[in-house]
C-alpha cells in the first residue's frame, strides 16, 4: 500500500504530527511519503519520500493564498502523479486541501482527512469558517479520522458526511523518560497559543483568587497571544503580581523547562476537543487542573487530575491551595499521569488504527 500524507501546516505540533505517523506508518510496512510546508518546523526526522512546497503563515482562504496555490500547481499535481497512492490523506486543515479536491476526484483517489476541530472552538473568530470548510471538503472524502469522542459527535451531528469517522488515539509527540519531583516548584503552567476559547480571561481572577488566599505559587503564562485577545485583557494579566506572562512564540527547544520547572498545568478552556498541551503535560509528569468543561472527562482520570465545578475560579484556587497542601499526592498524580498519558496518547496504536481505517475501507470497497 502506498499512502501519501499532506499538512500545509507551519506549525511545529502539526508537522510532528505529520512525520511522527509517517514514522510510525513505515514500521507497518507501508510505503508513506509526505508533502508538506518547505518551512520545516519539526522536531522529528522527515525521512526518505519527503516533498516540500512553499506557503504562507496562514491556512485560511486569501488572495495571496490561492495565487500561490496556482503557481505550484502544476509541481503538485506532477508529485501526486509520480507517487500514485493508494491513499491520500490530509493531516491538517488548509484551503488548498480544498483547492485540490477536483484534481484528486479525477484521479479517482481515495482521499482521507483529519478533523481536529470539527466546529472550531467557542468564541474564536474562526469557528464558523471550520464549519464551512469541513463541510464542503466532506463531500469528497473517502473517510474522516477524528481523536475524541467529543469531536465524533460533533462531526456527526455538525457536518453530517456520508463518509465514514473513525475515532483513534492522538499519538502526536514520543514519549519521554520519567522525572520524579522531588519538590514544589510553586510555578503553575499555563502553556500554548492564548486565545479566548482557552479561558485566558480567568487569568487575573484566578491570580486575584489566590493572592486572596495567600498561596505561594506563580502562575506562567507562556504563548503567543491570538488575534481575538483584546490588549487590555494582556495588560491586565502582565500587572497581576503572581503572574508571568511570555506572550510570544515559544520554541520547542524551550519546552522542556517550562514543564519541568512548574508543577501541574492548569486548562482553563471553555470548550475541548483534542488538546496537544494535555498530551505535552502527561509525558512531563504534570497533572491536570481543570474546569468540569465537556469533552474534558475523557481525557483525565482523579488520578491524573484535579476537576473543579465548570468557571469556578473560587473553587479553583482552593484546589490549588489543597493541591500544595499535600506532596505525596502530587507525586503519586504526577506518575499516574504520565503513565495514563503514555497509554492514553500512543503513537503506535493511532498509526495502527489509522491503517486499520484504510485497509478497511480498501477491502469493503473490493466486496461490493
Amino acid at each position: 500500500m502506498k499512502v501519501l500524507l499532506i499538512s500545509f501546516s507551519h506549525y511545529p505540533t502539526l508537522q510532528n504530527y505529520l512525520y511522527l505517523l509517517k514514522k510510525n506508518l513505515i514500521k507497518q510496512n507501508v510505503q508513506v511519503y509526505t508533502l508538506g510546508d518547505s518551512c520545516i518546523s519539526t522536531t522529528y526526522d522527515t525521512l526518505d519520500n519527503s516533498y516540500f512546497v512553499d506557503n504562507i503563515d496562514n491556512a485560511s482562504p486569501s488572495l495571496k493564498n490561492g495565487k500561490l496555490y496556482f503557481q505550484q500547481r502544476k509541481r503538485i499535481h506532477s508529485i501526486i502523479d509520480n507517487i500514485a497512492p493508494d491513499i491520500v490523506l490530509f493531516t491538517s486543515k488548509h484551503i488548498w486541501n480544498f483547492m485540490m479536491m477536483p484534481y484528486l476526484r479525477k484521479r479517482g483517489l481515495r482521499v482521507f482527512h483529519v478533523f481536529h476541530d470539527p466546529i472550531g472552538h467557542a468564541g474564536t473568530n474562526v469557528s464558523k469558517g471550520v464549519i464551512l470548510y469541513n463541510k464542503a471538503i466532506s463531500r469528497f472524502l473517502y473517510g474522516i479520522i477524528v481523536h475524541s469522542d467529543i469531536s465524533f459527535e460533533n462531526t456527526v451531528k455538525y457536518i453530517k458526511p456520508v463518509c465514514e469517522i473513525r475515532k483513534v488515539p492522538l499519538g502526536e509527540k514520543k514519549w519521554l523518560p520519567y522525572r520524579q519531583p522531588q519538590d514544589f516548584n510553586k510555578r503553575l503552567l499555563i502553556f500554548g497559543r492564548i486565545s479566548t476559547y482557552k479561558g485566558c480571561e480567568f487569568i487575573p481572577r484566578l491570580a486575584e483568587e489566590l493572592m486572596k488566599r495567600n498561596v505561594d505559587c506563580k502562575l506562567i503564562v507562556a504563548g503567543k497571544a491570538l488575534s481575538d485577545v483584546d490588549k487590555n485583557l494582556l495588560d491586565g494579566i502582565r500587572k497581576c503580581r503572581n503572574v508571568e506572562l511570555r506572550n510570544e512564540f515559544i520554541p520547542e527547544s524551550e519546552l522542556h523547562e517550562y514543564f519541568y520547572s512548574t508543577d501541574a498545568s492548569l486548562i482553563l478552556h471553555k470548550s475541548i476537543s483534542q488538546s496537544g498541551v494535555i498530551i505535552d503535560a502527561y509525558r512531563h509528569g504534570h497533572p491536570i487542573i481543570c474546569f468540569d468543561i465537556d469533552g474534558i472527562s475523557e481525557f483525565i482520570t482523579p488520578d491524573t487530575a484535579l476537576a473543579v465545578a465548570k468557571f469556578d475560579l473560587s473553587a479553583m484556587a482552593d484546589t490549588i491551595l489543597k493541591f500544595y497542601n499535600d506532596f505525596n499526592q502530587y507525586a503519586n498524580m504526577s506518575f499516574g499521569a504520565y503513565e495514563y498519558g503514555r497509554n492514553l496518547f500512543s503513537e503506535d496504536k493511532m498509526a495502527a488504527l489509522i491503517l486499520d481505517f484504510f485497509r478497511d475501507k480498501i477491502q469493503g470497497e473490493q466486496k461490493r
